[in-house]
């Protein structure tokens, strides 16, 4: 039998922040086209959902803010350093 509060689970806690960490060769491409085209939504990645029913929009925000408590990559920032990602 499930219980609905077995699904609840804590964040992955964040990395030990470091003075540098290194991009993937697709972070760094993206950085780089941003850096040529600064504000372009080309490589923004978009989708649509029609949801039917009630909507319990606590629940919701507490969803997306669990994904974003859970993904790191949706939380970070590229800084430059001397003109490097």
């Amino acid at each position: 039998m499930s219980n609905a509060n077995s699904l609840e689970t804590e964040a992955i806690p964040p990395p030990t922040p470091t003075e540098e960490s290194t991009l993937t060769l697709a972070q760094e491409r993206l950085w780089f086209l941003e850096r040529l085209h600064p504000g372009s939504p080309v490589n923004n990645l978009s989708t649509a959902l029609r949801l039917k029913g009630m909507l319990h929009l606590p629940a919701l925000i507490r969803s997306l803010s669990g994904v974003i408590q859970r993904h790191e990559v949706l939380r970070m920032t590229i800084q430059p350093a001397q003109g490097r990602p």
